[in-house]
């Protein structure tokens, strides 16, 4: 059998095996989603809804709010199949999954042999961090595909020289800002570099102007009538946020006066898409090459995933907030040095293949162990979230307790909305990672209820705010993370009995 033979069957056989695995897991999974996908799965249904009532085009740019519409609009039709069913998330990100295999598989081939594109092309997928997401109705792993798609495009343009590569490297970043505004960060440097590189600049950036005047129009009829809300809005959310040399606990981050704020994001990939095993195979394959291959530096087109991942993190580090998610469109770049730095050698790519398969099975369902998280300088209990500030992940089943295994969780969000009149606003007191306000008002839009549900636990029990609210929901118990529910055990102290 041929090399090419082999690569696609590997290819075939590798991404069937993904999805299998995938609708599997999905099989399994009962419990509603956590607090970003309650909220983008509950924009697509108002989508779903909108297109039914002929209005979508009209009020596209006001119904998709502060993110672009890109998801909202591939995922309309998996919500009208498949409802609330625990396989949306899967569904909704097929086609992005789909799309990062291809591109990462033909970058590998530019740059790798058959075997090791193809296996790179899985491996991208294998890993846990994009496992986690790839099951669920969050914006990054279609963000990941359109980075991946644009870094092959940028490849192929050989630094910008032939237009039609570099107009489908604009198109497929217009893709990428119609499914999330930061793309064009993560090609920010690879970009400048790969320009920089070419003989006929003035050639190059005209190529580029015309790519922009083609794509602009397909992204400005979202941008231009939310500019000020995304504006003001990002502040307003962010606040302390924004400046990255200061701790912002909200989100786990060590700010940029320490070592831990600088190297946020290598111990990310080390951590959730390397993990331990795989890391050691980069760092042995590394050391292999360099002893097997003495040579000068290498053409510009080897060096592009060194600096399309350097030059991502590079940009991240500056980026607030920050979350392990956040590296995804970083996987292209990192499973093809993965599999360059063992090309050659049957045994080390399938090594490779099989410890991130492992990896991704560990990551996906319950082991005899339980599950469990191994990390240098771990805190324990967390229940807000800040181990990242200080820790470096080693080997993990879980995504904070928050995404991994299937779980079976039943919060009874039914039962709570039947005893909500119609019109009514609610606060909702805790915010769990599966109970809260966005859980709530995401049953409320599935069955067609016109209710208003906000946090509540963050407004002082004598602040004139409460008297919104028709109703409170409140629990016993913990009751989430701490700086969204600072007043919740106050507020609940003073409720009538």
């Amino acid at each position: 059998m041929d090399e090419r033979r082999q690569g696609s069957l590997l290819l075939g056989g590798g991404l069937l095996s993904v999805l299998v695995l995938h609708l599997l897991w999905a099989s399994f999974n009962d419990a509603p989603p956590i607090w970003d996908m309650a909220y983008h799965e509950a924009t697509g249904w108002r989508f779903l809804e909108a297109w039914r009532e002929g209005r979508l085009w009209d009020g596209l740019a006001a119904l998709s709010g502060p993110y672009p519409p890109w998801f909202y609009l591939q995922e309309m039709p998996w919500i009208a199949a498949a409802g609330g069913s625990p396989l949306l998330g899967v569904f909704s990100n097929l086609g992005a999954m789909l799309l990062l295999v291809f591109s990462t598989w033909r970058l590998g081939r530019a740059l790798l042999p058959e075997r090791e594109a193809a296996s790179a092309a899985v491996v991208v997928l294998l890993f846990p961090a994009v496992a986690w997401m790839s099951r669920e109705t969050v914006l990054d792993v279609w963000l990941a595909a359109w980075v991946a798609l644009a870094g092959w495009c940028l490849l192929e343009s050989r630094f910008f020289d032939r237009p039609g590569w570099t107009l489908g490297f604009g198109l497929a970043v217009a893709g990428g800002v119609m499914t999330k505004w930061t793309c064009p960060l993560y090609l920010l440097v690879p970009s400048a570099w790969w320009w920089w590189q070419s003989r006929r600049r003035w050639k190059a950036l005209a190529n580029l102007a015309l790519a922009a005047a083609v794509s602009l129009p397909l992204v400005l009829p979202y941008y231009l009538p939310n500019l000020f809300q995304l504006a003001s809005r990002y502040p307003t959310t962010e606040q302390a946020g924004l400046i990255p040399w200061k701790p912002y606990p909200r989100h786990g981050e060590p700010g940029l006066d320490n070592l831990w704020g600088w190297i946020y994001y290598p111990r990310v990939l080390a951590g959730y898409f390397l993990q331990l095993p795989l890391l050691g195979l980069l760092v042995a394959g590394l050391l292999r090459r360099r002893r097997e291959e003495q040579r000068p530096l290498e053409p510009s087109s080897r060096l592009l995933p060194w600096v399309w991942l350097a030059g991502g993190v590079v940009v991240l580090t500056f980026l607030t907030p920050k979350d392990p998610r956040f590296a995804l469109p970083l996987a292209p770049p990192l499973a093809i040095l993965l599999l360059r730095a063992w090309r050659g050698s049957r045994a080390g790519v399938a090594a490779v293949l099989g410890t991130a398969g492992l990896a991704f099975l560990l990551a996906s369902f319950p082991t005899p162990l339980g599950e469990f998280r191994l990390a240098l300088g771990k805190q324990v209990p967390d229940p807000d979230f800040q181990g990242l500030q200080r820790e470096w992940a080693l080997l993990q089943t879980n995504y904070f307790g928050v995404a991994g295994p299937p779980r079976r969780e039943d919060w009874r969000y039914r039962e709570l909305l039947d005893s909500i009149p119609e019109g009514a606003s609610v606060g909702f007191l805790p915010d769990l990672p599966r109970f809260h306000a966005e859980g709530l008002q995401l049953e409320a839009v599935r069955s067609g209820r016109s209710i208003r549900v906000r946090r509540a636990g963050w407004v002082h029990p004598e602040a004139s705010g409460l008297e919104s609210f028709d109703f409170l929901v409140a629990k016993t118990g913990a009751l989430g993370i701490s700086f969204t529910t600072e007043w919740s055990d106050e507020i609940a102290r003073v409720l009538p009995r």
